[in-house]
């Protein structure tokens, strides 16, 4: 039996650069549960470790185990803390009744697959090629995408499932915030989200994510060589012509005629293996100059197995 399943209380592995880690986090305080937090610096990739890879195959952050249970997904992480603490002593932050459980899991999954996505892809761009040597409308304009879906959900509601805040707010506004650093929600045109937006970074348990942003903001500028205040500033509503990434014409992968040679499978596995060594030798040199330029975000990662338990007590107006 491992040490975690003895263990009394739940244990999550975090760092606070991953916005699902700070959600995690902005949760447990509001739900007053003690948590063993462990540091896991993603940038000197400690989550690649051996030690680490027992814990969490996918090496990702955050994980929660919590006796028997071991769970990968921020999401997954918010559900399960509400099922088994929130209902008994905590606020209602996840509804009871099926029809509401559904309306956040839609949340979420919007959060995970097209907000969560856009944010990655973005700072995956930002820190491979620096600051402007990728395609900025591209970017620009699936934030707008984002922004104007968050600001629909929201109109005529306090919080986006209703007026009463949920897990759907924490999970969204740790990676709204790092798209707001970079493209700021402007009032003119997105005011429901902006409201929504001001109105959480109101509350007490969200500087556990203003701390987060300013790491972020700080590897953006250091690695990114992205400038700040952000020089993309919302003018005009853009109108994309470009609706995903691809480096293949969709209409030959859906054509049954279509018959590739054995010569073009060849150069676009060649092209895809180029491409495969490209980013790992890229994602190299980029905790390189990070380690280079940044020792201080490095060092926050030596205090990594330090017990912290998170037990201040949340503004209650927001809660009932």
């Amino acid at each position: 039996m491992s040490d975690h399943t003895l263990s009394l209380i739940p244990v999550l592995y975090y760092d606070d650069l991953s916005p699902q880690a700070r959600s995690c986090c902005m949760l447990i305080k509001v739900l007053d549960v003690d948590v063993e937090l462990k540091y896991i610096n993603l940038i000197s990739g400690e989550h690649l470790g051996e030690a680490y890879s027992k814990i969490n195959p996918s090496r990702t952050v955050p994980t929660l185990i919590d006796g028997p249970v071991t769970l990968y997904d921020g999401h997954t992480i918010m559900i399960y803390l509400c099922d088994k603490y929130a209902f008994q002593h905590g606020p209602p932050v996840m509804p009871k009744d099926y029809l509401g459980r559904l309306e956040i899991f839609n949340l979420l999954f919007f959060e995970a697959c097209v907000l969560h996505r856009c944010h990655s892809h973005l700072l995956t761009d930002i820190l491979l090629h620096k600051y402007p040597n990728f395609d900025v409308n591209y970017h620009k304009g699936k934030i707008l995408d984002c922004y104007s879906a968050l600001n629909s959900f929201l109109t005529d509601r306090t919080f986006l499932a209703g007026h009463r805040i949920t897990i759907a707010d924490f999970s969204a506004v740790t990676t709204l915030s790092v798209l707001d650093l970079l493209l700021p929600i402007d009032m003119t045109y997105w005011p429901n989200l902006k409201v929504w937006f001001e109105r959480l970074k109101m509350l007490p348990w969200y500087k556990f994510n203003a701390d987060g942003i300013a790491k972020q903001r700080e590897i953006l500028e250091i690695v990114g060589k992205f400038p700040f205040p952000s020089p993309l500033q919302q003018s005009t509503v853009l109108k994309r012509k470009v609706a995903f990434r691809c480096d293949v014409d969709y209409k030959e992968i859906f054509d049954p005629e279509k018959k590739i040679g054995e010569d073009e499978k060849i150069e676009k596995h060649v092209h895809f293996k180029n491409c495969q060594n490209a980013v790992e030798c890229s994602l190299s040199q980029v905790v390189t100059d990070y380690e280079r330029n940044s020792s201080s975000l490095l060092s926050q990662g030596q205090c990594g197995n330090k017990k912290r338990m998170m037990s201040d007590k949340p503004l209650a107006e927001f809660l009932n």
